[in-house]
């Protein structure tokens, strides 16, 4: 059996309807310690082979699924025990200005043309800026995968709390014009380990969720099949 298998993993959740901290344990305790021997073992013995030594790719091939396997349990360990927000004082706009100059080469070479729509005079949030940023990448690389013939990507962050009596928050509106996601996609988007992408783990959006949820706000999808999709996050101004 492969070393991690998300269907076994799956299978567990919904028979035995074990604790998220069970089950970070059990997953330590059988994949990351072996894990980190076999990618031990495998780099040491890749300095053996010449560059272009077949056995050298071969073991080049294990080091990279490794490496997958590591980011997979990164963000499994981030869903299953998931940390407080440590909050202070940001700028949302000043977030994304940092996320898109992040992607700035991934965007060019996707041929994505990207409007940022700010509400004047926007008042800060208290958040915590490392989660709200891992958000809203997340949200930003979705829109950015879902447009591979290029498209539009807007980015639209407003406040309503000059509005009564709906509580005061801010809105960020993460908009695509990419291929949409089917309907009997779209009530599933949210659930852990739910997936559309071939190489994806279906954890990235049910930790952002989490993480928008520990800061007492919201987070919502709409789409259009062949049209694009929005992603509308919400964050309290006032706690």
């Amino acid at each position: 059996m492969a070393l991690l298998d998300l269907t076994v993993v799956k299978e567990m959740i919904e028979r035995d309807k074990i604790t998220s901290r069970e089950l970070v344990a059990g997953v330590a305790h059988e994949i990351r310690n072996p894990l980190a021997g076999i990618m031990t073992t495998a780099e040491t013995l890749i300095e053996q082979f010449e560059p272009n030594d077949a056995k050298r790719e071969y073991l080049e091939r294990i080091i990279t699924e490794i490496n997958r396997m590591n980011k997979f349990l990164i963000r499994f360990f981030a869903f299953a025990r998931p940390q407080k927000p440590q909050k202070t004082m940001a700028s949302i706009p000043k977030i994304i200005d940092h996320l898109f100059a992040l992607e700035a080469q991934n965007i060019t070479r996707n041929n994505i043309t990207v409007i940022k729509e700010y509400q004047p005079a926007l008042p800060d949030v208290m958040l915590d800026e490392a989660q709200t940023s891992q958000v809203l990448l997340n949200l930003i690389i979705n829109s950015i995968q879902a447009m591979p013939k290029g498209g539009q990507l807007i980015v639209r962050v407003i406040s309503n709390s000059a509005k009564s009596p709906e509580p005061a928050a801010i809105q960020i509106d993460v908009i695509d014009s990419g291929v949409g996601i089917n309907p009997n996609d779209l009530k599933n988007v949210f659930k852990p380990f739910y997936t559309t992408k071939a190489k994806g783990v279906g954890l990235g959006l049910s930790v952002s969720r989490q993480i928008i949820n520990e800061h007492q706000g919201s987070i919502d999808v709409s789409s259009i099949p062949g049209h694009g999709t929005t992603f509308t996050v919400s964050l309290p101004l006032d706690e």
